[in-house]
């Protein structure tokens, strides 16, 4: 995580059931504010965006 620049995380939203479960890496990108795709797998797959601003989306889309 310390090297990424986006976390896209496939998860339930349920806390970890232990070390290094999806809830923890969240957490953990949510305290180093970097932005998150977050795939529901409770939701019919909804996708949610957090700390995504268009600046940083316009960068992430020239990377790709």
């Amino acid at each position: 995580m310390e090297k990424s620049d986006v976390l896209i995380a496939i998860w339930d939203g349920k806390p970890s059931s232990g070390r290094g479960g999806t809830a923890e890496i969240v957490k953990y990108a949510r305290t180093k504010k970097k932005p998150i795709f977050w795939i529901n797998t409770n939701s019919d797959l909804e996708v949610k965006e957090e700390r995504i601003n268009r600046v940083w989306w316009s960068l992430f889309k020239r990377k790709v």
